[in-house]
């Protein structure tokens, strides 16, 4: 098989070619060997990468169609990267909701701008059973107790991803906030 994307990058043009080494697939499928790659494929390349999703090409012959899920699996990645900002963007503003929206008077939401938010509660027992009835409402946020954390700064990971909504960071909120009204 033969696979072939080009990219344009800074009005410049690089090509990179992914292709058994002999032009013959191999008859497990597999790909053998690298040739003619042109473009490193870090993470600076990634903000400037304009796909061209005709100049894709894939042709299979014989039992390359084995290799085909290896394809598929990279023209995803590529997608994700596509919209790899709108992704971003989301996570952030649901970061910013929790943190906007999150109101409490006994635990205290420790300060972190990335995805991971821990929320500090301090003792071990109170941690685990709010991460409990958490659970019990369809919310995973994992307890983390000492010796992962020291001692008396037990904690919830609250962990964002770009797959929440807001409806679910509202559930969260919500649902954080009565069960710290709640007696310990």
């Amino acid at each position: 098989f033969n696979f072939q994307r080009l990219i344009a990058r800074k009005n410049e043009r690089d090509g990179w070619v992914f292709r058994n080494r002999n032009q013959n697939p191999s008859s497990s499928g597999e790909v053998t060997g690298f040739m003619d790659l042109n473009q490193g494929l870090g993470l600076d390349v990634v903000p400037d990468w304009v796909v061209q999703r005709d100049l894709v090409t894939l042709s299979l012959k014989g039992n390359a169609l084995r290799a085909l899920p290896a394809e598929i699996a990279l023209l995803t990645g590529l997608d994700l990267i596509e919209q790899g900002d709108a992704r971003r963007r989301h996570l952030a503003a649901l970061i910013a909701q929790l943190r906007g929206t999150l109101q409490l008077k006994r635990w205290k939401l420790l300060p972190s701008h990335t995805a991971i938010q821990p929320l500090l509660i301090g003792d071990n027992a109170e941690t685990m059973v709010v991460a409990n009835k958490l659970f019990e409402r369809g919310l995973w946020v994992p307890g983390i107790r000492p010796p992962t954390v020291p001692a008396g700064t037990a904690r919830l990971r609250i962990t964002l991803s770009a797959a929440h909504s807001e409806a679910q960071v509202e559930a969260l909120v919500a649902a954080l906030m009565q069960l710290e009204r709640e007696p310990a």
